[in-house]
């Protein structure tokens, strides 16, 4: 899925994985992202249609993740 610029809403830091910075990104059309860059890749972790979701999601598949 490619996401253009113009359909982001918000994108901001939510906690850490394994000391890499974990962004939660916002579409205008209510999809959440949970994301983490690894290994120079952008990994999604977590998608939902509420940022709760997402993070639930995201929790669930990486046990060491932290929010913030």
């Amino acid at each position: 899925m490619e996401i253009q610029p113009q359909e982001i809403a918000y994108k901001k830091e939510i906690g850490k994985l394994k000391g890499v910075p974990v962004i939660e990104v916002g579409l205008k059309g209510g999809l959440h992202l949970v994301m983490v860059a690894r290994k120079g890749k952008a990994e999604t972790l977590g998608v939902g249609p509420h940022r709760a979701v997402a993070r639930y999601i995201a929790k669930k598949k990486e046990k060491d993740l932290e929010l913030t």
